[in-house]
């Protein structure tokens, strides 16, 4: 394992906000500056290194956090560049406002993952909560640009006013997927919750299993092979090769037009 290296030996009885928590903040510092760090937790503010054993090297750019729990939260955010990889159950607001780097969490997530995301690529590869991708506190729009992707189920409101990306889901979501969509693709690999693409205004949400009809405010276009389809498989495909079976179907797609409701410019397409 390289780069800077943190275990929770400590796990916090308080919310703590894991802001600072990169390794563009830390990087170059000794390793005991880095136990110095202050974080929030609670009410309160205490030493990094009385929750974390800090090991490795902070010359690099990569981060490796190991024991995290649901209490850890805002983990990434801000994250400009470089590694950070996460291992365990987080807590909220996952990458919030991040612009650059990989963020990679394996195991779940809480609400919130991705808010007002504008750039670069964050994993996810267990479930996820509500609002994915969504706007950022204080926000009128949710992910700008980059990628995320939830291996698993995610809850309600995935892409919620999205304006430019990249959301894949490879299990269920919640209800209200895609409301509001001002423009982006999502694509979604499993059962799908009601409410799909309300009120959106562009964009383009791809379903993956077929049958799903829209609500009356989307028209039946027709079915068709869309030039582009095949370079989202591929793109899609290149980032998760175990999912190249289930998106053979979106070859041949039928498309739906809506909402019309709210000046029906976006697109839903199931696989036919």
């Amino acid at each position: 394992m390289t780069g800077l290296v943190l275990t929770l030996h400590n796990p916090p009885a308080f919310e703590l906000d894991c802001t600072t928590l990169n390794a563009a903040t830390l990087q170059g510092k000794t390793l005991a500056q880095v136990g110095r760090l202050k974080l929030t937790q609670g009410r309160h503010r205490v030493s990094l290194g009385d929750l974390f054993d800090v090991s490795g090297d902070t010359q690099t750019d990569e981060l490796t956090l190991l024991g995290v729990t649901p209490k850890l939260h805002r983990v990434g955010a801000g994250l400009a560049s470089g590694v950070l990889r996460l291992s365990g159950n987080c807590g909220l607001e996952l990458g919030l406002r991040m612009r650059g780097g990989r963020l990679l969490l394996t195991g779940n997530a809480g609400d919130g993952v991705g808010l007002g995301l504008r750039g670069g690529y964050l994993e996810v590869s267990g479930s996820a909560g509500d609002f994915i991708g969504g706007p950022a506190p204080g926000d009128v729009a949710g992910m700008n640009n980059g990628t995320i992707i939830i291996g698993r189920h995610a809850g309600a409101r995935v892409g919620e006013r999205m304006r430019r990306g990249l959301i894949i889901v490879g299990g269920d979501t919640g209800p209200l997927g895609g409301a509001q969509l001002i423009a982006g693709s999502i694509v979604l690999l499993g059962e799908v919750g009601p409410g799909l693409g309300t009120g959106m205004r562009r964009g383009s949400i791809v379903l993956a299993k077929p049958g799903h009809a829209p609500a009356a405010t989307f028209n039946l276009a027709g079915t068709f092979d869309l030039p582009f389809m095949p370079l989202l498989i591929a793109h899609v495909t290149a980032l998760k090769p175990r999912w190249r079976a289930r998106l053979a179907g979106l070859a041949r797609v039928t498309r739906w037009v809506g909402d019309a409701s709210a000046g029906g410019m976006g697109e839903i397409l199931l696989a036919s």
